[in-house]
């Protein structure tokens, strides 16, 4: 429960920026957001430690129930607008099919890292490969879905948001600062990069979609590479690095198709009067 709540909560951040802000300032607050990821992956884990080891570790969750009341109690002051809503108004829906079959997917890899059979790992990747492209042939055909339209479209979207995924896959082992450092920028590009504005909001949400996902496939694939060698110590630690070397290759690949591609789309621009 608190998983679906803290994502929801997650993607619903972007597409606020995306709604309520400028355009001059998505870059400003997607490195907050950016900040606060920082933040959260510091305190959480060194909180929780604490408590499990001077309380119980059950304080970890009643101590989130704390902070779950005072966060219902700012909202309102925070947000202290009201609208009468437009009964015209489409609301969307949640892409249940596109989500349930990408979390397959990451569920599939990270359970390879499980056996130490390479028959039943590289089975297991394969599987996970396989949901990948079932979620992209389904989510390109749903009225409500993860990805906007634009992404399966020509232009350079589809490119940032690979840029965006090998980033987060990155950081399970080899990578932080610079991650960091790009992904306010890759996020309020990605942001803008709409062939419609409608498509904005689902555009910043599939954001947070994509950092969540790409991580857990980041974190089992470190676990399939860990087992996956027979060596111990820092051999396996080389392994790691070098087939995440790899992958940040593939999102440098990625980031220069995401440029060349943003340069064709504006160069095919009409400008307007």
């Amino acid at each position: 429960m608190q998983g679906l709540g803290g994502g929801l909560l997650a993607g619903l951040g972007y597409a606020v920026i995306n709604t309520a802000l400028p355009e001059s300032l998505w870059t400003k607050a997607s490195a907050l957001v950016s900040a606060m990821w920082g933040v959260g992956t510091v305190l959480g884990p060194g909180s929780g430690g604490l408590f499990a080891q001077y309380l119980s570790w059950r304080w970890a969750f009643w101590a989130l129930v704390v902070f779950t009341v005072l966060i219902a109690i700012l909202v309102p002051v925070a947000l202290p607008g009201r609208y009468r809503p437009d009964p015209d108004l489409v609301r969307p829906r949640i892409p249940l099919w596109s989500l349930v079959i990408l979390g397959a997917a990451a569920m599939v890899v990270s359970l390879a890292a499980v056996p130490h059979d390479g028959r039943a790992m590289g089975a297991l990747l394969a599987v996970g490969a396989v949901l990948v492209a079932v979620f992209l042939f389904v989510d390109r055909r749903q009225t409500a879905a993860v990805l906007p339209p634009s992404t399966f479209r020509p232009g350079p979207l589809k490119w940032i948001y690979l840029t965006l995924g090998g980033l987060m896959a990155a950081t399970m082992v080899v990578a932080g600062t610079g991650v960091g450092m790009a992904w306010p920028h890759l996020s309020a590009w990605a942001m803008s990069r709409v062939a419609d504005p409608a498509e904005g909001p689902v555009a910043a949400a599939a954001i947070n979609t994509v950092q969540l996902i790409c991580g857990a496939f980041g974190a089992g694939l470190a676990g399939v590479v860990v087992n996956a060698t027979a060596m111990s110590g820092a051999a396996t630690a080389r392994w790691a690095f070098a087939v995440f070397a790899v992958l940040a290759a593939a999102g440098l690949f990625a980031s220069t198709r995401s440029v060349a591609m943003s340069g064709r789309t504006n160069a095919g621009r009409v400008p307007q009067p």
